[in-house]
């Protein structure tokens, strides 16, 4: 199996330093696992963006990434186009339109090892996808629901029956779509389709599949210097990434007004670097709903310190418009225009933290925490467990204190897929950041507002707990 290895996604992993400020960040998913003794093989980021108001934002220190992950994968591949419909299968099945589905705001999430059975501290959902205004469709499993992106991107080869249509941008000009990770790329083409999560509807949504054969290849300006290609469940770790965090557009304001290596018009033979309107960037279904759009509640049920084999959750769409979302007496925490909050830790202040259901871990820097050896050198060993603690600080003024712990990675159970003390170095990739990942989701109930939507905690972007 996989361990765990950083995943960080820009916050706008997509037009991020061409453009310049404002937006939200978003932070891939990170894979972890164990085998033995285990391997570094980060899974997949996400699809970065920014907000829809402003240029796009920045990943952490970098304003090129878009995620982080390790090089390399010691999983087999599995196929993604078989019939199981479940959160524990790697495969999509055909549904018709949205029959089957109730009608609710409620969508169920399953922290297990993924659609390879390598991926630790990944939480999935199922997503349904139709081809606009028809009843052809398809769930797709295994689809990594990450807080800290933007919009879906699912592996072509888990919906290429259904024909969804490209969007284009001219007569025999289709939209492809590059988003860079610390250690690689994904690359494909924007297609428009329905989506149904649990019982809410998102019509017309443009969304990226990645790894599509019929595609145009990718441009040497997304594929340079940006490492390796991860466009295959295998170097993924996941069927595709739902990103539901605090922002609509996955790249905003900067892709719309620049031209950069983010968004391309793409003939067969060819791409070109393109500026692309807001409406047409892949969008966070969330926001497109008729209802319950102003954000999401993650929920996760707290696990032993040892670690769990499994953890079963919920993600409700809608913040205090139905009696399942109230805000109650949650704390608000906003965030600034990129998505940040500040986090003070042993009296250092990490100006660009954020909360991250895409990270499997709790990233951050501590000199005085044992890292582990290779290949885990990413992460910390300590020779008992430490209870430690921190404070989040709201741009409202809210103050929160968070304790925490970080256990030896190297001695968690490989048989388990969900830790809440998994902890790890950011490294030069999230320097001045704390990457509140997965672990710090467990035994709560986390709130994200997206930016502009009106909530009982005042208008989005911001996190509440």
């Amino acid at each position: 199996m996989k361990f765990l290895h950083i995943l960080v996604v820009a916050a706008s992993a997509l037009a991020l330093g061409a453009c310049g400020g404002g937006g939200g960040p978003a932070i891939g998913g990170v894979g972890v696992g164990t085998s033995g003794g285990g391997g570094t093989s980060g899974s997949s980021g996400s699809g970065g963006t920014s907000g829809s108001s402003g240029s796009n934002g920045s990943n952490s220190s970098s304003s090129s990434g878009a995620a982080t992950s390790s090089s390399s994968s010691s999983s087999s591949s599995s196929s993604s186009s078989g019939t199981a419909s479940s959160s524990s299968s790697s495969s999509s099945s055909s549904s018709s339109g949205s029959g089957g589905i109730s009608a609710n705001n409620v969508m169920q999430i399953s922290v297990d090892l993924g659609p390879n059975g390598d991926y630790v501290n990944g939480v999935f959902a199922s997503v349904t996808v139709c081809v606009p205004g028809s009843s052809s469709c398809a769930t797709i499993s295994d689809v990594l629901v990450d807080t800290g992106s933007y919009g879906l991107r699912l592996l072509a080869s888990t919906v290429e029956g259904l024909g969804l249509p490209a969007q284009s941008n001219g007569a025999g000009v289709t939209t492809g779509e590059c988003t860079v990770f610390a250690d690689g790329y994904t690359w494909g083409p924007v297609v428009t389709a329905d989506l149904q999560l649990a019982g809410e509807v998102a019509r017309n949504v443009p969304i990226n599949l990645i790894g599509s054969n019929s595609f145009a290849g990718v441009p040497s300006n997304c594929s340079s210097g940006n490492g390796q290609e991860e466009d295959t469940s295998d170097q993924l770790g996941a069927n595709g990434i739902l990103g539901i965090g605090q922002f609509q557009e996955d790249c905003g304001s900067g892709c719309a007004n620049n031209a950069s290596k983010y968004y391309w018009n793409c003939t067969t033979s060819s791409c070109t670097e393109t500026a692309q309107p807001l409406s047409k960037q892949v969008q966070n279904p969330v926001g497109l709903f008729a209802a319950d759009n102003n954000g999401v509640v993650v929920s996760l049920p707290a696990i032993p310190d040892s670690g769990q084999s499994t953890a079963s959750g919920t993600v409700t769409f809608g913040i205090g418009t139905q009696g399942d979302n109230a805000l109650g007496s949650a704390t608000v925490i906003t965030s600034n225009g990129n998505g940040y909050f500040s986090t003070t830790y042993k009296k250092r202040s990490y100006a660009s933290s954020f909360i991250d259901s895409g990270s499997n871990a709790l990233f951050f820097a501590d000199s005085s925490i044992q890292s582990c050896s290779s290949p885990l050198q990413d992460f910390y060993c300590p020779s008992s467990t430490q209870s430690l603690s921190a404070t989040i600080n709201g741009a409202n003024g809210a103050k929160v204190t968070a304790p925490f712990k970080v256990a030896n990675t190297s001695k968690l159970n490989g048989n388990f897929a969900a830790f809440d003390d998994l902890a790890g170095t950011t490294g030069s990739t999230l320097n001045g950041s704390f990457d509140w990942g997965l672990p710090f989701f467990f035994g709560k109930k986390i709130y994200f507002a997206i930016e502009d939507r009106s909530t009982p905690g005042g208008a989005g972007p911001y996190y509440a707990y």
